[in-house]
């Protein structure tokens, strides 16, 4: 068990909660896997952020880490998307603030949707980043970076 846990979002995806409780102690995602034999199938185009089916192991093992419902790990998950992705989708405008935790931006579920292409919210067209920097973002908080980065390259583009 985890001292601290972060809660879920009620649209978060399931990854990137575990990406946020991996960044909450500045370890990757497979280091957290590693140490809690969570045993995640992070072998998708997106890796940890999009996990594959878990199974009950793994979902014992997450519901006592973090002191959770197995009914709350399960409103987390995304059906895969049909056929390799090559990019990540998000919000440009959601993506950095997190009205409910400013400190804590997250990866909403519907944006790793097959049929997602527009912000609910915003109703904007979802920005794609390569799934590589997803993949090889080690956390969360690294992730999140890594949009910043994929932003300011957009933005010098445009100039």
């Amino acid at each position: 068990m985890l001292p601290v846990a972060p809660r879920p979002f009620e649209d978060e995806a399931l990854g990137s909660w575990i990406g946020r409780l991996a960044g909450r102690y500045g370890i990757a995602v497979e280091q957290l896997d590693r140490d809690y034999e969570l045993g995640l199938a992070r072998t998708g185009p997106l890796g940890w952020l999009q996990p594959g089916p878990l199974s009950e192991h793994t979902q014992a093992r997450l519901e006592r880490l973090a002191r959770i419902s197995r009914d709350t790990i399960s409103s987390l998950v995304v059906e895969a998307k049909r056929g390799p992705t090559r990019h990540a989708l998000y919000c440009r405008k959601c993506v950095f603030l997190n009205p409910l935790e400013v400190e804590s931006p997250y990866w909403k579920r519907e944006w790793l949707s097959p049929e997602a292409l527009m912000c609910r919210v915003h109703r904007v067209r979802l920005t794609a980043m390569p799934a590589s920097r997803a993949r090889y973002s080690i956390n969360m908080p690294k992730l999140i970076l890594q949009v910043s980065k994929h932003e300011r390259k957009l933005r010098d583009s445009t100039r």
